[in-house]
């Protein structure tokens, strides 16, 4: 996403007159994790490879995992109801769950301060 602002923290969908709010922290991968049985890194991977077919199930585990922290009530209907008002929810819940990229210039990585330091 060169260029683009990336909003950082929890996402807000509102579905009719709820609004809901995702957060893709490890609570959600591990949520997820336990859920299906997939690792998390590897859906994560899948999602990002243009190439790979993505089970709607998953999706829709996914999505229900990001609203729990704010929504222990939620169930997958509702985290369904979301991915069909806002198809790019997911994808900016995750987006504002990683850190921002090193800008050109920055200091070096932890591990190449350690070794120098």
């Amino acid at each position: 996403m060169s260029g683009d602002t990336v909003h950082r923290g929890p996402i807000k969908v509102t579905v009719g007159d709820t609004t809901w709010t995702m957060v893709a922290d490890f609570n959600a991968l591990c949520d997820f994790q336990d859920a299906t049985g997939v690792s998390a890194s590897k859906f994560l991977g899948d999602l990002e490879d243009k190439s790979k077919e993505i089970d709607a199930l998953l999706v829709r585990q996914f999505v229900l995992a990001t609203l729990l922290e704010h929504h222990p009530k939620a169930n997958l209907r509702d985290a369904g109801r979301v991915i069909s008002a806002d198809g790019d929810a997911l994808v900016r819940a995750i987006d504002a769950a990683l850190p921002d990229p090193p800008a050109d210039g920055d200091a070096a990585s932890g591990e190449d301060q350690a070794a120098t330091g």
